[in-house]
């Protein structure tokens, strides 16, 4: 219980509870870990726990009867998924799936709703935390309905790329997984690459995205001129 009392501390939604306070919780919580490409919860389940990532990466996805994906969100180390179904008491509103292998702390259902009920500090942080997933809906929303996919790719090259300090940032992706974060065709997709690539923004080659000129890729985005820059 020890080690995930201290994984608990170092998520934010935890780390402002006192020792008996995470002790309880940590009662509550176990540590599992998932392989690649593995589906945790699929739409329409009956929700027994809220999750906290670990390590690795959680796609959040809806397939259509079609058989389409559309990616809702991509959760990394710190981020918080599967509460609103363990709030709410209904089922799942879209897939979870590891895109790589996962460690993930799955806190029960009952645990996590006596943290909202009884702890205030606890109730505030995921407050935060759905308000901030609301407004990056709206904004999905906005760029959906008023950009351009040219406009929507760049956007997405430069999200995936931030924080890497080298002149040419490699981004290891393939055309069909940013044609489900963009929630449009790879054919699509493939051809606004194509047009970013002849302006000399981007270098593409098998699996990875290569982002050759930056500010060139910023002006495409209208990042210098529009308020938004998140996706």
């Amino acid at each position: 219980m020890t080690a995930i009392k201290d994984l608990l501390c170092r998520t934010r939604y935890f780390k402002e509870l006192g020792s008996g306070q995470l002790d309880e919780v940590a009662s509550s919580t176990r540590v599992v870990s998932i392989d690649q490409n593995c589906l945790l919860f699929s739409r329409g389940d009956v929700a027994d726990a809220a999750y906290v990532v670990v390590s690795g990466e959680i796609v959040i996805e809806i397939i259509s009867e079609q058989g389409r994906s559309i990616r809702v969100a991509t959760l990394g180390p710190g981020d918080l998924f599967g509460e609103f179904a363990v709030m709410d008491g209904l089922g799942r509103t879209a897939d979870a799936r590891a895109q790589v292998a996962c460690t993930l702390l799955k806190i029960s259902k009952s645990a996590w709703l006596h943290m909202f009920a009884s702890e205030p500090a606890f109730s505030l942080e995921i407050a935060k935390d759905v308000i901030s997933k609301l407004r990056l809906t709206n904004l999905q929303i906005e760029d959906l309905s008023l950009f351009p996919l040219n406009m929507r790719v760049a956007k997405m090259l430069l999200a995936l790329s931030e924080g890497q300090s080298t002149p040419i940032s490699t981004i290891i992706t393939t055309q069909r997984e940013l044609a489900d974060r963009l929630v449009s065709s790879r054919e699509k997709v493939n051809a606004s690459l194509q047009e970013l690539k002849r302006k000399k923004a981007i270098g593409i080659s098998r699996g990875k995205i290569e982002i050759l000129e930056r500010e060139k890729l910023k002006r495409i985005a209208g990042q210098s001129a529009h308020r938004h820059d998140a996706i």
